[in-house]
């Protein structure tokens, strides 16, 4: 498999390369590891979420986020956070199947493997086999506070997912959570704060305990990536 690491850059250039990779599996059907980072605060939602009615426009720009709408679909995700990573998929890889939840599986089973390796053998995350009620429907909107079947769950939602399929093949866009998000900024700018906050404290994890320094939380992100790396080439 090969491996794409373009840095840091905007949420629309890191949208751009994904798209490109997809569409790129028509004439290279080549497997293809995306790792990226983020220029600034940004924030992605799936393609066909309508941003203005979950945000406060004005409150985003007033907070410099970069908001961007992603190729898949799925929810809403503050990159601020996590770890994000995809993968371009061809027809024909063993990460492929005809039915797209095992196609989920296949690749969050994956995850479940470096977070192992991060955290150590003794933890167990899991892939959720059935999806918990919602007190809010509004949640259902955003990533963290919404766990679907075969997300990666330890005490609580850790890595979410969500793909687009071509003739050719798909692809693949996941999230780590590393830290807790901040949820008096989560308040602010969307409409429904509220509730989206309580949710995600009910339903969302991180691999890193509250209080954790911006320094553990780069190199987190740093080995979380080398450890992305090492299980899609094995």
């Amino acid at each position: 498999m090969r491996v794409w690491d373009t840095g840091r850059a905007s949420a629309k250039t890191n949208m751009s390369q994904d798209e490109f990779l997809l569409q790129s599996l028509e004439h290279d059907p080549q497997a293809a590891l995306h790792l990226y980072d983020w220029q600034g605060d940004c924030v992605t939602h799936g393609h066909f979420i309508r941003p203005e009615k979950y945000f406060h426009l004005d409150k985003i720009q007033q907070k410099n986020l970069d908001l961007q709408k992603r190729p898949t679909g799925g929810g809403i995700i503050f990159h601020m956070y996590d770890v994000t990573f995809s993968l371009a998929i061809p027809i024909g890889h063993p990460l492929y199947f005809v039915n797209t939840m095992e196609c989920y599986a296949a690749v969050n089973n994956i995850v479940v493997e470096v977070i192992c390796d991060f955290l150590g053998r003794s933890c167990e995350p899991t892939l959720l086999d059935t999806q918990p009620k919602l007190q809010h429907v509004v949640s259902k909107h955003f990533c963290m506070a919404c766990p679907t079947k075969y997300d990666v769950i330890l005490d609580g939602k850790v890595g979410g997912s969500a793909q687009r399929r071509t003739r050719h093949g798909y692809l693949h866009q996941g999230s780590i959570s590393v830290v807790k998000p901040s949820y008096d900024l989560l308040c602010e700018v969307l409409r429904d704060g509220d509730q989206v906050v309580q949710e995600m404290e009910q339903q969302g994890q991180a691999l890193l305990p509250e209080g954790s320094s911006d320094r553990e939380f780069l190199e987190a992100k740093q080995t979380l990536r080398q450890l992305l790396k090492k299980s899609c080439k094995s």
